[in-house]
């Protein structure tokens, strides 16, 4: 009689790099870069931030990196600093 143990999150083999580890970068720098666009640069650092922050949450769910938590910073981020920068547009074209 075979017993088959049920799969969990830690029997699954993530596809990581040659080296073993992570590649966090993409998803790091997109949170970097959308804290940078909210206090300074709005809709210029928003918009990479938003692009790094889903090419880093693809990573995460293809295996290939382990901070979806930062991407998805970096993504809410950028569009928070995008979404300021129209504001201050329109507000300006108003007056």
């Amino acid at each position: 009689m075979s017993y088959n143990m049920p799969s969990n999150e830690y029997d699954q083999q993530t596809s990581i790099d040659q080296t073993g580890s992570p590649d966090n970068g993409t998803g790091l720098w997109s949170m970097i870069i959308g804290i940078i666009g909210v206090v300074f640069g709005g809709a210029l650092l928003g918009i990479p931030a938003i692009i790094m922050g889903s090419i880093g949450r693809k990573k995460v769910a293809a295996g290939r990196a382990t901070n979806g938590g930062q991407a998805l910073a970096g993504i809410i981020l950028g569009s928070i600093a995008t979404l300021m920068s129209v504001i201050g547009i329109l507000y300006v074209m108003g007056k």
